[in-house]
């Protein structure tokens, strides 16, 4: 129902806000910055962490993360989602590891 009461006014809404701001209404101001610049969810972060080649490298890029918490270089929930794609990361390693065990397992088997 709204939506068709400003049907063909959204443009002179716009402008009229746009000049609002313009004179210094701060209200006016703020929402058409919240318009024109949407607050940013997420950012990319950029932390170097060693090679991640086997479960055990894992440790090591899960200290570096709580150093940058600790340095001010990622907040609390950024490390939290770096650290849950780094105990998926683990995971798969592990289960990586299991996998090439078995392989090994049955081609001894197999020459038996």
């Amino acid at each position: 129902m709204l939506q068709a009461l400003l049907e063909g006014e959204g443009e002179k809404i716009l402008r009229k806000a746009v000049e609002m701001a313009l004179a210094g209404n701060e209200t006016a101001l703020r929402l058409v910055l919240e318009r024109l610049i949407p607050p940013v969810k997420e950012r990319p972060i950029s932390l170097e962490l060693p090679a991640l080649a086997k479960a055990s490298d894992v440790a090591e890029a899960v200290r570096r993360a709580i150093e940058a918490v600790a340095a001010g270089q990622l907040t609390p929930s950024e490390a939290e989602t770096l650290l849950k794609l780094l105990e998926a990361l683990r995971g798969a390693l592990i289960n990586q590891k299991g996998d090439l065990e078995n392989e090994e397992f049955d081609r001894i088997l197999r020459a038996v």
